[in-house]
C-alpha cells in the first residue's frame, strides 16, 4: 500500500518548493523574545542572543499574538497512509474527502493518457479540487484501491516509487511561550497545503491563514477562531500569499486574481486589491459563511440569478504571487505590485516592485509611498518590506543581501548593510521595537554548506551586532539559498 501510495503521490502531484527566503526570526511584539524557526522546529532567543535548546520538533512558520505570549505555528508532520492522516482531520473533513476520493478514483482509472498530465488538467479546471484537498483525496485513494493502481501504472511508474516520503500535513496549533518553554494548545486547523502566511486579528480572535493551492501563484485565504469553537473556512481563492486585517478587526485586505483559476501562459496576469468583512464588530466571525465569488444560481424558472461577490474591489493590480500587503492603523493599506503604463518600450519597462498606498475610507486613490528617488536608493526585493511597530520606517532588503530603511513618508533612505559579491537575501527582516530591525547577512562562501548566515540587530546610529554566532547550525541552517 505504501507503495502504491509514493507511485500517486510522485506521479500525479507536482510541487515546486521554492527557495524564496522565509521570516525566521520573528520578535514578539513587546520585543522580549524572538521565536526562531530552525531546521529542526522552534527555538526562542532573548535581545542578547541567548537561544533555548528545541521547544518543538518540525515547526515551519510562527506569527505573535498581541499578548507577546501566545504564538500561531505551523507544524509539520508526516503520514503515509489514510488512517494515519485522519487523526489529523476535522471528522466532517475526512468524510466528505472520503466521498470525493471514489468519484475522482472513478475518474483515474476512466482516463487513457498519462496520469500526471490528466492531474495537471483537474487541478487547472475552475471545476477541479484545490490541490490540499487533491493530495488528500489521493491518499485516500492509495489506501482504499491499493490492487486497481498497481495495474493501472506503467513499469515505469512503478520503478520510481521507492525515493518518496509519504504526505506531509501542516497542522496550524496554537502555543503559549515563556522565555524557555512551549506549551501545546488548540489545534485550529489541518491542511495538505503549505501555509504561506499567519495573521492573527487585533484582538486575537480570529485567525487569517494563507494556503498555496498547487496551482501556479495561487493562494487561498481560510479564517479559523482561535477558542476551536468552528472549523476553519475558506473566504478566498485566487490570492496572493499576503493577508492582512484592518485595525478594527472586522475587515481582511489582500489581493486577487481575476478568474479564470489558470491564466494562459506568457500573458500578463491582471487582479484587484479587495477587502471583505469577516467579523462583527465585537471581533467574532459573521454567523453566515462568506466567499469571494460571484454565485450564479438557477431558479425554477430557468433563470440564472446572480449574487455579487461581498467583497470590495479597491484597486486594479498587476497580480502575482508576491503581492504583499499591510493595513496601517491610520486606515492605509500599503502594498507591494508592478507599475506598468501601456504602451511601454523594452528599455522602458518596470525592472521591480513598487509600493503603493491607497486608504478605504477616504477618496479611493492609489498613491505611490516612496519617491521615484528612494526607491531607486532603496533595496530591490520590495516583496519582502517591513513595517516597524509605530509605523515610521519599513525595511527593504536587496536579493543581493543588501539592507534598507526607508522611512515611511519617503524622505529618507538609510543602508544598514551594503551589497557583498556573491551574497544573497537569506531572511525576511523583521523588527525587534520600533527601532531595532533583526536581518541576516550572509556568511563568506567556505562557511555557507553549514551556517549560511548570521543574524544581527541594528539601531539608528550604532553598529549592527551579531546575535547568532553561539547558535547551534540547525538554527540557521534554514537559512540556506541555493
Amino acid at each position: 500500500m505504501k507503495t502504491i501510495l509514493r507511485a500517486i503521490l510522485l506521479l500525479l502531484v507536482a510541487v515546486i518548493l521554492g527557495c524564496d527566503p522565509e521570516q525566521v526570526v520573528v520578535w514578539s511584539p513587546d520585543g522580549s523574545k524572538a521565536a526562531v524557526i530552525g531546521t529542526d522546529g522552534l527555538h526562542i532567543a532573548d535581545p542578547a542572543g541567548k537561544l533555548t535548546p528545541l521547544l518543538v520538533k518540525d515547526i515551519r512558520k510562527v506569527a505573535w499574538f498581541a499578548d507577546s505570549h501566545r504564538i500561531a505555528a505551523v507544524r509539520e508532520v508526516k503520514t503515509v497512509s489514510w488512517k494515519e492522516a485522519t487523526k489529523y482531520l476535522e471528522p466532517e473533513r475526512a468524510t466528505k474527502l472520503e466521498a470525493d476520493a471514489e468519484k475522482l478514483f472513478k475518474t483515474m482509472m476512466a482516463e487513457t493518457g498519462p496520469l500526471d498530465e490528466w492531474a495537471q488538467r483537474l487541478l487547472e479546471s475552475p471545476e477541479g479540487p484545490n490541490y490540499g484537498d487533491f493530495v488528500g483525496m489521493l491518499l485516500c485513494i492509495g489506501d482504499r484501491h491499493t490492487d486497481e493502481l498497481k495495474k493501472k501504472l506503467t513499469e515505469e511508474e512503478w520503478r520510481k516509487l521507492q525515493d518518496t516520503n509519504g504526505v506531509t500535513i501542516m497542522l496550524v496549533q496554537m502555543y503559549e511561550l515563556s522565555d524557555s518553554e512551549a506549551k501545546e494548545g488548540l489545534v485550529l486547523a489541518s491542511t495538505f497545503s503549505p501555509v504561506n502566511e499567519m495573521r492573527p486579528s487585533p484582538n486575537g480572535k480570529v485567525l487569517a491563514f494563507v494556503t498555496a493551492e498547487g496551482e501556479k501563484e495561487l493562494c487561498a485565504v481560510n479564517v479559523v477562531p482561535t477558542d476551536g469553537t468552528a472549523q476553519p473556512r475558506r473566504v478566498a481563492d485566487l490570492c496572493a500569499r499576503f493577508v492582512d486585517w484592518s485595525a478594527d478587526g472586522r475587515y481582511l485586505a489582500y489581493a486577487r486574481a481575476n478568474p479564470p483559476k489558470m491564466a494562459v501562459e506568457d500573458t500578463l496576469r491582471l487582479g484587484t486589491l479587495r477587502r471583505m468583512q469577516v467579523c462583527e464588530a465585537d471581533g467574532n466571525l459573521k454567523a453566515q459563511e462568506i466567499e469571494d465569488e460571484v454565485k450564479k444560481v438557477k431558479g425554477a424558472d430557468g433563470q440564472v440569478q446572480t449574487t455579487p461577490s461581498p467583497a470590495e474591489s479597491l484597486a486594479g493590480i498587476v497580480f502575482n504571487e508576491w503581492t504583499k500587503v499591510r493595513w496601517l492603523r491610520d486606515g492605509r493599506i500599503i502594498f507591494v505590485s508592478g507599475e506598468v503604463n501601456l504602451p511601454v518600450a523594452n528599455d522602458d519597462a518596470p525592472t521591480k516592485l513598487s509600493l503603493f498606498a491607497i486608504d478605504p475610507a477616504k477618496q479611493a486613490t492609489v498613491s505611490r509611498l516612496l519617491s521615484r528617488k528612494a526607491e531607486g536608493e532603496a533595496g530591490d526585493a520590495m516583496q519582502h518590506f517591513e513595517i516597524n511597530r509605530d509605523e515610521t520606517l519599513i525595511a527593504v532588503p536587496g536579493s543581493d543581501g543588501r539592507m534598507t530603511v526607508v522611512s515611511l513618508n519617503g524622505a529618507k533612505v538609510t543602508e544598514v548593510w551594503p551589497h557583498v559579491e556573491a551574497r544573497k537575501l537569506h531572511m525576511v527582516p523583521s523588527w525587534r521595537t520600533s527601532d531595532e530591525l533583526c536581518f541576516a547577512v550572509g556568511n563568506e562562501n567556505k562557511q555557507q554548506a553549514q551556517r549560511p548566515a548570521e543574524v544581527y540587530l541594528w539601531r539608528p546610529g550604532a553598529q549592527p551586532r551579531c546575535i547568532s554566532k553561539q547558535w547551534p547550525d540547525e538554527a540557521v541552517a534554514v537559512m540556506k539559498q541555493n
